[in-house]
Formats: C-alpha cells, sequence, structure tokens
C-alpha cells in the first residue's frame, strides 16, 4: 500500500475471508457486501479457491471495479453456479443457485 501518493510503501497485517470467517465461528454467511477498492477480485478469489461450497455465501453485493480487478470475479462466480438477481450502474447482486 501507499501513503497518500507519497509512494512510501506500507505493511498492514491482513487476513483471509474465510478466516476471519473461522474466527467469528461463522460457518455460511447468509448475505456479503463487498466494496474494497478493486481488491474484490482478489480476496473473492482467493475465497473460492479455497473455501468448501457449503460455506459461500448464498448473495453478494459487490461493486463492480471490473478496470481494476486483475480477473472478472463476476464472470467467474457465474461459472461457480451465482446468478444476477439485480444490479445497478455500479453494483451487482448475485445469488447462489
Amino acid at each position: 500500500a501507499s501513503l497518500s501518493g507519497t509512494g512510501e510503501a506500507i505493511t498492514v497485517p491482513t487476513q483471509t475471508l474465510l478466516s476471519v470467517m473461522d474466527e467469528a465461528g461463522m460457518g455460511r454467511a447468509d448475505a456479503l457486501k463487498i466494496d474494497i477498492e478493486g481488491a474484490e477480485a482478489l480476496v473473492l478469489g482467493a475465497f473460492f479457491n479455497t473455501a468448501p461450497r457449503n460455506r459461500w455465501p448464498w448473495l453478494v453485493l459487490i461493486e463492480c471495479n471490473t478496470s481494476r480487478w486483475g480477473e472478472d470475479i463476476v464472470a467467474r462466480m457465474h461459472s461457480l453456479g451465482y446468478r444476477e438477481r439485480a444490479g445497478g450502474r455500479m453494483n451487482v447482486i448475485l445469488e447462489l443457485a
């Protein structure tokens, strides 16, 4: 990460979404709203790589930052069995079929 355009890198502690759920004792989230400034595909991609299907949320509301993503995570979620329930100018709601 960079500090306010200074170019200075900082290290921050991170956790995977699955480990946060485990620490909270959460088996599955009914719904997940994710807006993390372009890192949605990074976080969700890692989650779907490691989490068993029975841990996947039923609904996901995601801000579409496709120009900032390294992967089209919405397309990947479609391939995993999610379908689009609603969408707007910047957001999409996906439901696990």
